[in-house]
């Protein structure tokens, strides 16, 4: 009878062991994607907190992806993990929506360094050098100097003239700040 029963309850415990081990690591595999949900989570708040009404975000740390397209309303999204333990936390936050023109809003910093030399006008395509190898979209950068804004090219040789087509703009459809550049400053800013 022993021997029956040590067979019967070995034949059970095989058949049910893997389910036992699964169920036994379990609760391991859950406190490590927990940990890394919290270290993804931290760095997203962190990064939104830190970066929450500025007029230029900060670029995205390690192993997080800023998406710019909606500025300025910016999403951070960051991971942390690999495979199976990877996780991954976004979260939103609103940047600058006045500056000190007025009503006016720029999604765009200004280009800290000018334009590029020799002095180029920006094809339409090209968006005030927004879209090309000049401007880092991830980070919302310039990594070099940027073509010139057609308002700037074709204002630059008479900043005086209330005529022309910088004076004439208007300052809500600016894509960066561009007042003050070579003499010319806006009469509504």
């Amino acid at each position: 009878m022993n021997l029956v029963s040590a067979v019967v309850g070995l034949s059970i415990m095989g058949i049910a062991a893997p389910t036992v081990l699964e169920m036994s690591i379990t609760p391991i595999i859950a406190q490590k994607r927990a940990s890394n949900f919290g270290n993804a989570e931290s760095a997203a708040v962190v990064y939104a907190a830190q970066n929450e009404g500025k007029v230029q975000v900060a670029p995205a740390p390690n192993n997080c992806n800023l998406d710019i397209n909606n500025a300025p309303a910016y999403e951070i999204t960051c991971w942390h993990g690999h495979k199976k333990f990877k996780q991954t936390v976004s979260r939103s936050f609103l940047g600058a929506t006045n500056t000190n023109a007025g009503s006016a809003r720029f999604n765009y910093p200004k280009p800290p360094n000018g334009y590029a030399q020799p002095a180029r006008p920006c094809h339409a395509y090209e968006n005030w050098g927004i879209n090309t190898s000049a401007y880092d979209s991830n980070t919302n950068t310039w990594v070099s100097k940027p073509c010139m804004p057609n308002l700037i090219w074709m204002s630059k040789n008479q900043p005086d003239n209330l005529t022309n087509d910088f004076h004439r703009s208007n300052i809500d459809n600016w894509v960066y700040d561009i007042n003050g550049f070579n003499g010319l400053n806006h009469k509504d800013y």
